[in-house]
């Protein structure tokens, strides 16, 4: 459709400038992770209520919701590269819960690769499992780790 100025009617503005800015900021809010399809949904619904800029607030949310929801134990594979350290891409190991919570590296869980005891973040992991309930939960936290 194309308008020419003697189209249009001029009125009253409806909404001031301000009503304007809520509404972005509203909507921004909800939408946050829209971008991510199905994921972003699940991750929105998780991260309801904490403010993206405040990672911290977002780790203990994740923290909170996987403590309540994963199953442990559960079997994992390493599934990024490891610059240094005796675990690889690869290495298949069994996840006993979580640990803490970590600035740099995020939700840190406990988990067992042989005899051995390690602490490792979580979003390096993929569980092996595909039809576990686990497999979702930990792919949502990855990839919301990776676009934060």
């Amino acid at each position: 459709m194309v308008l020419e100025a003697r189209d249009v009617e001029l009125t009253n503005p409806r909404d001031t400038e301000e009503d304007v800015v809520q509404t972005i900021k509203k909507l921004s809010k909800k939408h946050t992770w829209s971008f991510l399809g199905e994921e972003g949904r699940r991750i929105g619904k998780i991260l309801a209520g904490v403010d993206r800029h405040d990672e911290m607030a977002a780790l203990a949310a994740w923290e909170d919701h996987l403590t309540k929801s994963l199953v442990f134990p559960f079997e994992a594979e390493i599934s990024e590269y490891q610059e240094r350290g005796p675990l690889q891409a690869g290495d298949r190991v069994a996840v006993k819960g979580i640990s803490g919570v970590d600035d740099l590296y995020g939700i840190i869980v406990r988990l067992r690769y042989g005899r051995r005891r390690y602490d490792f973040p979580l979003c390096d992991l993929k569980v092996t499992d595909e039809r576990s309930p686990n497999y979702q939960l930990v792919m949502d936290y990855a990839v919301w780790f990776a676009n934060r």
